[in-house]
């Protein structure tokens, strides 16, 4: 009887694995050697190639087991609004949105993906379909650099024939139809286009909202790609910061206390250059109320503090600042005359200095020549809180000179420091407030020079701007050069040293990587593979500085 029963329980297992394994989920196999093969597409639905294409969803068809990242590596051009479904190993990529009339389409499955046994792609793969009766076969390939290229991608958009100078495409405000993300080498390739021109434009796209945003990191193409009877065009585009494009507006103004106003603006500004006649405040009946003082809050950057000479009765006052008197970090200043009003305040001005912050910690070691500490103020000195600073070696007074800029002081040595010695500095602020600080200077340190022949293989201006770039890549020296100078860069600190140069294509002196909206395109950016490590006293001879083969042509 109980090998009966163990006969049925084995038909009714092997039924029911029969009823799972016909289940539209698959499962891979499992057991046997470690497969090391990569995944590769097998097939499609519709076939690349296919034209007057009626349907609704794609079918991609792999070589094994696929894991469920691959859902996430699919791009489809023009771009358009996707749902996946995973099924072991098949995609179906359904549209949400009607696909347009007469357009050729691509559906790129990029290599961010593995198979279920960690295996990677070795290649992109890639259909190209049409909902017309011809595919269009013209494409734009290149190049994006930037130190990190992390959520960047390629916005591509087709422009009218006629001008370079329309504003049919405004990346703030309308997505671009063909939307390429950048792998980590920065090769794009957008497939499937017209012949036409398009304008491209990479962006550090972290919403992936398909526009160009505040804040978001951005370089254009150094022209627009030409597509005609179905060609290949290239273009370079290199990733640059944001930059701050608007100026700073006030927010809000305060009495601090009877003598003190604060005047909050939109952004972090600088007003040590403020001059106290680009201020004004005026009470109810209009009558002049005299400024002594401006500054910078020590801590709050956006914040700027205005003294008055006399303290404010109580009522209501207007405070004026002058178009261009305030600048932002990014160097943009205010456009037009500003002014909010305000409420006296009945808080007693205090009239004690006090020190809020000081570049130098105490005992400081290996502190750099020349001498240069910046001090940070409550306030800006005044006759009752005067600044008396002094210097010494051992009982020796070294002379220094003291800028007050508003609440800032900066304290710079009139002669030059002895290396590795001892000094003392002391700070008086007021009658009440006193700061010292010993600190040890830095070894003597001898900078080296590099001398070098510019190679121009590019090919593509008659001069370029070369800058030498530290091992943080921040450029600390440029130079204007050509094919066959011979360069030297000197005083350089001990280091070693990058190169880069551009095509100064507006003649200001500085890479510009493109903007939006006004448009403007970017400047030919060449990546120099040369380094040159620099010692002290030495100088590096025979430096050979190959300016590359460009992507494109500017």
């Amino acid at each position: 009887m109980l090998p009966a029963l163990r006969l049925g329980l084995v038909i009714a297992l092997t039924t029911l694995g029969t009823v799972i394994s016909g289940c539209a989920f698959k499962v891979a196999p499992d057991g046997g050697p470690r497969d090391t093969t990569p995944p590769t597409l097998v097939g499609s639905m519709p076939a690349s190639g296919t034209t007057s294409f009626r349907g609704t969803s794609v079918d991609l068809r792999f070589s094994t087991y696929v894991d469920r990242s691959v859902t996430q590596a699919i791009t489809v051009q023009p771009a358009t609004r996707i749902r996946t479904s995973y099924a072991g190993n098949e995609i179906s990529i359904a549209f949400l949105e009607p696909l347009l009339p007469n357009t050729t389409y691509s559906v790129t499955l990029g290599t961010a993906w593995s198979d279920v046994r960690g295996n990677r792609p070795v290649s992109a793969y890639g259909i190209i379909f049409s909902t017309g009766v011809d595919i269009d076969t013209g494409s734009v390939t290149g190049m994006v650099q930037g130190a990190s290229l992390d959520n960047a991608v390629v916005f591509c958009q087709r422009m009218q024939a006629d001008t370079t100078a329309d504003t049919a495409y405004a990346p703030r405000r309308t997505p671009a139809r063909y939307r390429i993300p950048i792998g980590s080498t920065g090769a794009f390739t957008v497939r499937g286009l017209a012949d036409g021109r398009y304008r491209l434009l990479a962006v550090r796209d972290a919403n992936r909202n398909g526009t160009v945003d505040a804040g978001e990191d951005l370089g254009t193409a150094t022209r627009d790609a030409v597509i005609v009877q179905g060609s290949t065009d290239t273009v370079t585009m290199t990733l640059a910061l944001a930059r701050d494009r608007v100026p700073p507006t006030i927010t809000r103004v305060r009495a601090l206390n009877e003598r003190v106003i604060h005047v909050t603006f939109s952004e972090k500004i600088d007003s040590s250059a403020l001059l106290v006649d680009a201020v004004s405040i005026v009470d109810s009946l209009a009558v002049p109320q005299a400024v002594d003082a401006v500054w910078n809050v020590a801590d709050r950057a956006d914040v700027m503090a205005v003294r008055t000479t006399a303290a404010l009765r109580a009522g209501r006052y207007t405070l004026r600042v002058q178009a261009g008197a305030v600048r932002d970090s990014a160097g943009l200043t205010m456009i037009d005359t500003a002014a909010q009003t305000f409420s006296a305040s009945a808080t007693p001005y205090d009239a004690r200095q006090r020190i809020r912050s000081i570049s130098m910690a105490d005992s400081a070691r290996n502190v750099p020549l020349p001498l240069a500490v910046t001090i940070l103020l409550d306030r800006p000195a005044d006759a009752s809180s005067p600044i008396n600073v002094s210097l010494r070696r051992d009982s020796a007074v070294v002379p220094v000179d003291a800028t007050m800029r508003g609440a800032r002081l900066d304290i710079r040595t009139a002669t030059p420091l002895a290396p590795a010695t001892a000094y003392t500095l002391r700070v008086d602020a007021g009658a009440d407030t006193t700061l010292r600080r010993m600190f040890t200077t830095a070894e003597r340190i001898d900078p080296g020079t590099a001398n070098g022949k510019v190679i121009d293989e590019a090919r593509i201006a008659a001069s370029y701007v070369m800058r030498c770039l530290d091992e943080k890549r921040r450029p600390v020296r440029s130079i204007v050069v050509r094919d066959a100078d011979s360069v030297t860069v000197d005083a350089l600190p001990p280091a070693t040293y990058g190169f880069d140069a551009f095509v100064d294509v507006n003649g200001n002196g500085l890479f510009d990587a493109g903007t939006e909206e006004p448009w403007s395109f970017g400047e030919p950016m060449l990546p120099i593979r040369a380094t040159v490590a620099i010692r002290p006293r030495w100088t590096v001879d025979g430096l050979r500085i190959v300016l590359p083969r460009y992507g494109s042509r500017p």
